[in-house]
């Protein structure tokens, strides 16, 4: 069984605010609608938050509904605005991967050093990152899709990691 998956990370630009609070690993299950939505999972370590988390279609924006049913073919994006990114010489040094797993357990995706080719990203590029990913096609049914999603920084002992799941309709 092949299954084809898309997947992009897309960074695009707004202020970074980095903190220098203490550096504990926070963890937020998907309670608050306004900020985190769609059963998002997320946590967070050495001073860097996850303040939102959504999962909206490519193709126009919409949200995707909470039960996170898609269909074949149908792109669809996690959106994370995070805050917090330490700087070195007024740059960030991001790294990041992505896993997705069948509900059975079978790894069909795992792509890493997703930004190898940004040797540095300005605060304002970094502060906001999304992950696409696409079913293009099923030779059997699961239950669900597992996504699976990782960013950290290069220079300081910081991380951000997001999992979700996709229903395909």
């Amino acid at each position: 069984m092949r299954y084809l998956l898309l997947l992009l990370v897309v960074l695009s630009s707004c202020e970074v605010k980095v903190s220098t609070g203490h550096e504990e690993t926070k963890e937020k299950k998907a309670g608050n609608k306004n900020k985190i939505r769609n059963g998002i999972d997320i946590k967070s370590s050495g001073g860097v938050n996850i303040e939102q988390a959504f999962l909206t279609y490519v193709e126009d924006g919409s949200f995707v509904s909470e039960d996170n049913s898609t269909g074949i073919n149908k792109p669809v994006k996690l959106n994370l605005i995070v805050k917090g990114w330490k700087e070195k010489e007024g740059k960030v040094y991001l790294d990041a991967e992505q896993k997705v797993t069948t509900s059975e357990g079978n790894l069909i995706l795992d792509k890493k050093n997703m930004l190898a080719e940004f040797t540095d990203i300005s605060p304002k590029d970094a502060e906001y990152l999304s992950f696409q990913v696409v079913i293009t096609r099923l030779n059997k049914i699961f239950d669900y899709f597992l996504v699976e999603v990782k960013a950290w920084n290069k220079e300081f002992d910081q991380t951000v990691e997001a999992s979700f799941k996709i229903h395909i309709e």
